[in-house]
């Protein structure tokens, strides 16, 4: 999962203020759910704990993509399709997948 970065670098200033305005939704979003899931100061608390996270969160998602594009870059196995469009931002074709009603080997699969 890619996490809403307005201070990414190469990203022009309209695109930092689309990011800014997203990140504002989601933490809007997150805020009122939690408003109706708890009550009172436990809602307040809960939602400066997740707050508070947030930097960890993402210093750990960074972690991870930079492991998973070594992973990738230099072959040590090959990842999922769905991993690498998630973290690596990376569109697999998809001549891997059959379409429906094909056969596989010139035989249809078995049922």
């Amino acid at each position: 999962m890619r996490t809403f970065r307005s201070d990414t670098e190469g990203i022009d200033s309209a695109s930092q203020r689309n990011v800014a305005a997203e990140q504002k939704k989601l933490l809007t979003a997150l805020h009122r759910h939690i408003q109706r899931t708890y009550r009172g100061s436990m809602a307040d608390e809960r939602y400066a704990n997740i707050l508070l996270r947030i930097p960890t969160i993402r210093k750990v998602a960074a972690k991870k993509n930079e492991s998973l594009q070594m992973i990738d870059m230099l072959n040590l196995f090959a990842l999922n399709s769905l991993v690498k469009e998630t973290a690596l931002g990376v569109r697999t074709s998809s001549s891997t997948t059959p379409a429906l009603g094909s056969t596989i080997n010139g035989e249809y699969p078995s049922e």
